[in-house]
């Protein structure tokens, strides 16, 4: 099924059964030089990037996408207004608050060059611009609460991220569990 849209078809296909899980387990931030040629589905680039220290992959987080909020600037003619973009954010939570510290204080002064992708089940959905990285640590007076990281990560881009397949039986990008 399609429509056009001045001459250019726009693909709607129906997929009864399809459905993807949700939770952001895992991500990956990605070297900016890297970034523009990186083929995701690839477990050959993943290989190279990760052994190279051009990506990293930061496994079991707890983590959630708000799906982007649209920015719209004022229409021309008729029109009222137009989609002008997107703000998208990231909120994750990681355990390793002790071992990590200086990792993400680091990364957030670094803040706005990296790319990150997003793992769920068997999809991961790159960002296609830089992102930005900010880390707070509260710690409450719950005498058996665990301190986390809680990381936000935000960008601007146009259009929401387009899933990919997970490469199959690619090692590097494999989420384990401790």
């Amino acid at each position: 099924m399609a429509i056009s849209n001045c001459g250019q078809l726009i693909t709607y296909v129906p997929a009864e059964c399809e459905s993807e899980l949700g939770r952001i387990g895992m991500i990956a931030l990605i070297d900016p030089c890297v970034a523009e040629t990186a083929d995701y589905s690839s477990c050959a680039w993943w290989t190279a990037q990760l052994s190279a220290d051009r990506a990293i992959v930061i496994p079991d987080l707890i983590g959630s996408y708000d799906g982007g909020s649209h920015t719209t600037s004022e229409g021309y003619g008729r029109n009222s207004e137009y989609v002008s973009g997107m703000n998208h954010v990231v909120t994750l939570l990681d355990k390793t608050v002790v071992t990590n510290s200086a990792f993400w204080n680091a990364l957030q002064r670094s803040s706005g060059t990296h790319h990150m992708v997003m793992f769920t089940a068997t999809k991961l959905w790159p960002t296609l611009a830089p992102v930005k990285v900010k880390r707070s640590m509260p710690i409450t007076t719950d005498l058996n609460a665990v301190i986390q990281n809680n990381i936000t990560i935000s960008w601007s881009y146009p259009t929401s991220p387009t899933p990919i397949d997970i490469p199959a039986n690619c090692p590097p990008i494999s989420s384990t569990p401790c």
